[in-house]
């Protein structure tokens, strides 16, 4: 499923412009290691993301984080 979730974020951010904003980089669970969920760090923060919810998250936190 992270496989998935890279696919889906590498999409929301070339089809938002974004590749100059946004760096997509892959690291093991840092220390968060949910069964069905993915970790993903933001900054300094660190969310547990189900990959059902990627899309969603990505509008609530990562747009929300490019947009302050």
């Amino acid at each position: 499923w992270a496989n998935n979730i890279v696919v889906v974020l590498n999409s929301l951010i070339k089809q938002r412009c974004l590749e100059n904003q946004v760096k997509l980089r892959g690291s093991f669970c840092m220390g968060m290691c949910p069964s069905e969920e993915v970790s993903i760090k933001i900054a300094d923060d660190m969310f547990s993301v189900n990959p059902n919810e990627i899309a969603e998250f990505f509008e609530t936190k990562i747009k929300r984080w490019l947009e302050s």
